[in-house]
This record gives C-alpha cells, sequence and structure tokens, in this order.
C-alpha cells in the first residue's frame, strides 16, 4: 500500500477513534516513540491494539467504516494481527 493511501486511512482512522472514546494513551505513546529507523508506523501500532483488544472482526468492520478497502483491510490486519509494540 503506497504510503499517501496509509497516510489517509490513519488520518481517518484517528478521526473516527477521537470522536468515539480517544486514543488511549498508551497507543498514543506508542506512535509518538516511533522513529525513522521503525518499519511500522502509527497505522500498524492503531491497528495492531484494534486487532488484539477488539478483535479482527469488530477491527475489519471499523476499517471499512473510514473507507479502507476490503483488500487494504486484509493486508492491515494480516500485517498487524500479531504485533507487539
Amino acid at each position: 500500500m503506497k504510503k499517501e493511501r496509509r497516510n489517509d486511512i490513519y488520518e481517518e482512522l484517528r478521526n473516527f477513534l477521537e470522536m468515539q472514546a480517544g486514543i488511549p494513551e498508551e497507543w498514543e505513546a506508542e506512535i509518538q516513540a516511533i522513529t525513522p529507523d521503525d518499519s511500522f508506523d502509527g497505522l500498524d501500532v492503531i491497528v495492531g491494539h484494534m486487532c488484539d483488544e477488539w478483535g479482527t472482526g469488530d477491527t475489519r468492520e471499523c476499517l471499512s467504516m473510514i473507507g479502507a478497502d476490503e483488500d487494504e483491510i486484509e493486508k492491515l490486519i494480516e500485517d498487524n494481527f500479531d504485533s507487539c509494540f
């Protein structure tokens, strides 16, 4: 997935979560700690935590609601399902 598209999904996901209960401080701290040398980004952190805490079904539903297509959703879940940040 291209960086620009990842950024779009990330911004939409952040906006969605902010309108709900907000982004947990732990997730935000992990996002802020990302360095240019890391192989992951804020989208990976959020999707990884969503899969862990919400399960893949709710994560898929949320990503779909914000406009990610099926291929993007499956790739994000596949890449981040077992992530530990």
